[in-house]
């Protein structure tokens, strides 16, 4: 970014969030790169209100994920297959968003077993660099001797079509990191999410709420930083309901293009 300004290019952040940011290293860096774009446009409410407290400008916007867009248009190119398989993404818990007091790896691998007595169960990684924690990592981890054999892992990065098309064919899934929220939520709609995130303003809970799907996952939904228990049962219950939430079809190429030839 700092290259760009030098030769005078414009600089564009956008479909990002923002935070968490637990030390002034970070925050500042995100300062410096927030005052070196020349469009900012956030993915959701909370990510700006953040930003107005880091930086005095007025041309801050708030737009849907590029990655809804993206689904949208494969959507309309795509008729569902389902197959009986359960797509799951987990991912380790990171420290920098708290504390995990609800869920444990044996939870987990009890969850897996349920599953699989009568489904296929994928393990897809949403993230496979080192920096970041890679999730097949923590799927190894995961599948001890004692799990079962329909539980199958994902090693091998798929391209962005096959992860949209594992998604929309699964019989169900489950989602963790954010991406996975977001893609299974548009493409299948029979989901229930796991949210590590904050649960007042955190990106899981600000992209329902953006989107006003809060009352529709209500059963659907846990988030790690509650006090209360998981319910294995419940998550197991929703699953097989197979009901599934339609997401509402959005256009904002024409808004993005907009701002940024502004």
């Amino acid at each position: 970014f700092k290259m760009a300004r030098r030769r005078n290019k414009t600089t564009v952040l956008m479909g990002c969030g923002l935070g968490p940011l637990n030390t002034q290293k970070y925050q500042l860096c995100a300062k410096e790169l927030i005052e070196l774009s020349d469009k900012v446009i956030w993915r959701d409410e909370a990510s700006a209100q953040m930003c107005n407290t880091m930086v005095e400008r007025s041309d801050i916007y708030v737009l849907d994920d590029p990655a809804i867009i993206s689904a949208q248009q494969y959507l309309k190119e795509k008729v569902k297959q389902k197959e009986n398989y359960v797509a799951i993404n987990f991912r380790e818990f990171p420290n920098e968003y708290g504390q995990n007091k609800s869920l444990t790896i044996e939870e987990i691998r009890i969850l897996l077993r349920k599953i699989a007595e009568n489904h296929e169960v994928r393990l897809i990684p949403m993230h496979t660099f080192f920096i970041g924690g890679d999730d097949r990592d923590f799927f190894a981890e995961i599948c001890d001797e004692s799990i079962h054999e329909k539980v199958v892992v994902q090693y091998k990065p798929q391209n962005l079509h096959e992860l949209y098309e594992t998604y929309l064919n699964a019989q169900a899934c489950i989602g963790m990191r954010y991406h996975s929220v977001v893609l299974q939520t548009i493409l299948n709609g029979n989901n229930y999410i796991i949210d590590y995130t904050n649960p007042q303003n955190g990106k899981i809970s600000g992209f329902l709420q953006y989107h006003m799907l809060e009352e529709k996952y209500e059963k659907k939904y846990f988030n790690l930083q509650n006090t209360q228990k998981w319910d294995l049962e419940e998550c197991l219950a929703q699953l097989e309901r197979g009901d599934c939430v339609e997401f509402p079809q959005i256009d904002s190429m024409e808004r993005y293009c907009e701002i940024i030839k502004m």
